[in-house]
């Protein structure tokens, strides 16, 4: 019987040089001895001939043990420990295969490839569907280790990668999953160039959800709209869409002509809220009105002029209104005195400074709104999209953006929480929901500063605690897990770990998971691409870490540019 470990460093070591209490001695010795040390590794380099070297190695239990039966390796949990002084061998590549994969029903289970074993590309890795959407999953490296390429290739995977297995052979096709909806939350607006061979994929059902319509170069917006010119409109898309370090050349050929297909085709959409009346108008800005604001005598002097100026709070929010409201305000300041309480806080300083700096903005761009109000070929609404998730014959990716982070922080509130009582309500857990957050950090930090972190938090957190049974599931990825809810962190059952140069953020990580910190020694080597692989259930092995190669999306995107 063979236990199985897990290497998990190598030192290469002689005798003559041991290490820092050696390099204490006569320097002539030290300097001689280390020529020679190096001389003995290139004469050794096909096989040990002398005894003066060694490699040793630092490894861990997997859990697993095999035996031979019938010329073929039995695998099982372990139930013995290793022999001391017994030979150590190393496994081949297509056992290693085998052990890396030990759980994965093959054509019983929707799985993909995710990549490879870092030090050889045959031993293939693949995750289950299912399992890695509906227990959650992060990914945590730090700025330049690829987040967002993994983040797209991940996407890619999920919608379009079927594996079969055809006697011996394993199979990749590629053909949309039904069954599948990905809602991506991009903060920092980058997702569309890595993800334009989706978006534009006759195949799949991808839009782009603009959460403001301000958010949209001008020229892109008014064609959009029914007013503008394709060719202008195309250009000041490109100029503002941000295109990686590997596909800038492609920004004004080939990425023109896709956001050519992007606009003509309705890929992109700006959200807008169903006119509500004035008194929803009013909650929406009032907790940043009255933000970090302690005096309960200037708290209740800003609720009268509420009531003053708004009342009554049942009215439609309608242009003629919104303009009545700003020319009592004047946009800069008061110019029309109504009532005693608008005198009185006129002369507060402090409060006329909120008003002119958040309230008055706030409703000249809802008048800016109505005055140009959104065309039905560009305009969704919650309703709308609501409605197209609960589709299961669709396979759907929607990318969420704003310039705005509290607006977009708000919105995936109000959405999961929809979806999640709607799901609850009815007993509903297909199709698959899948959100992802990029820069996770700016979603469930630790201690909400605002109101919009607070909402936010709630909801992927009682998504992460709840969700599974009704076929929801949350994907998290940040340069910053030690900014992280902890309590969020620890409902991920699947972690990509790459480079995390402060250790505290490298300490959250291993608590959350229970990760040994000596496993993380290995990823300060990792190169863009590579990743530590960690799982309680989509991976065939579990709980065990492995470092993977993940492939370049970026490949993925040229070759399609190529034939745009």
């Amino acid at each position: 019987v063979y236990s199985v470990v897990k290497i998990t460093n190598v030192l290469p070591k002689h005798f003559a040089l041991r290490g820092r209490e050696d390099t204490k001695s006569y320097p002539g010795y030290v300097l001689e001895a280390a020529k020679n040390i190096a001389s003995s590794w290139l004469v050794q380099e096909k096989e040990p001939l002398e005894d003066t070297t060694i490699i040793e190695i630092e490894a861990i239990p997997t859990n697993l043990q095999f035996y031979i039966s019938d010329g073929r390796a039995v695998l099982e949990e372990e139930k013995n420990m290793p022999m001391v002084g017994e030979e150590v061998k190393l496994l081949s590549s297509e056992f290693m295969t085998e052990i890396i994969n030990k759980g994965i029903k093959f054509n019983y289970e929707e799985l993909i490839e995710i990549g490879h074993v870092t030090r050889d590309e045959r031993i293939k890795v693949y995750l289950r569907v299912e399992d890695l959407i509906k227990t959650h999953f992060g990914v945590f490296g730090f700025t330049g280790v690829g987040k967002s390429n993994l983040l797209s290739t991940t996407i890619r995977k999920l919608l379009t990668e079927k594996i079969k297995k055809e006697g011996e052979s394993i199979v990749k096709e590629n053909s949309p999953r039904k069954g599948i909806k990905i809602l991506l939350f991009d903060l920092m607006d980058e997702y569309t160039s890595l993800l334009i061979d989706l978006i534009l994929d006759k195949r799949l059902s991808v839009t782009i959800v603009n959460l403001d319509r301000f958010n949209l170069p001008k020229p892109t917006f008014d064609y959009l709209n029914g007013k503008g010119e394709l060719e202008s409109a195309t250009e000041a898309y490109v100029r503002q869409l941000y295109i990686p370090k590997g596909l800038l050349n492609y920004r004004f050929d080939k990425y023109l002509q896709a956001a050519k297909l992007l606009l003509t085709e309705g890929k992109i959409k700006v959200f807008e809220e169903e006119t509500g009346t004035v008194g929803d108008m009013i909650d929406k800005i009032w907790p940043d009105v009255i933000q970090g604001l302690r005096s309960p005598q200037k708290l209740n002097l800003l609720e009268n002029f509420k009531k003053d100026l708004f009342s009554p709070f049942d009215r439609k929010v309608t242009l003629e209104v919104v303009e009545e409201i700003l020319s009592i305000l004047g946009k800069r300041g008061f110019r029309k005195k109504t009532t005693k309480s608008v005198e009185e806080l006129e002369k507060q300083s402090d409060l006329k400074s909120r008003i002119e700096n958040t309230l008055i903005p706030f409703l000249e761009e809802i008048e800016k709104k109505l005055k140009e109000p959104l065309s039905l070929q560009v305009k969704i609404t919650l309703t709308d999209l609501i409605r197209q998730l609960q589709k299961s014959d669709t396979v759907e990716l929607y990318i969420f953006t704003s310039a705005n982070p509290h607006t977009l922080r708000e919105f995936a509130y109000k959405l999961g929480l929809e979806l999640y009582h709607i799901r609850r309500r009815f007993g509903i857990s297909s199709p698959l929901l899948l959100f992802l957050f990029d820069e996770a950090d700016e979603f469930i930090p630790q201690k909400p500063p605002e109101e919009s972190y607070a909402q936010s938090k709630w909801i992927i957190e009682t998504i992460t605690r709840r969700g599974r049974k009704f076929g929801m599931g949350v994907g998290l990825a940040t340069q910053r897990s030690a900014y992280l809810d902890t309590n969020i962190m620890g409902q991920l059952h699947t972690y990509f770990i790459s480079k995390l140069p402060r250790e505290y953020d490298r300490n959250v990580v291993a608590e959350a998971f229970g990760l040994p910190k000596s496993e993380f020694v290995q990823t300060f080597k990792f190169r863009k691409g590579e990743w530590l692989l960690v799982s309680h259930d989509a991976t065939g092995i579990e709980s065990v870490p492995f470092p993977i190669y993940v492939e370049n999306a970026e490949e993925a995107i040229k070759n399609f540019l190529d034939r745009v």
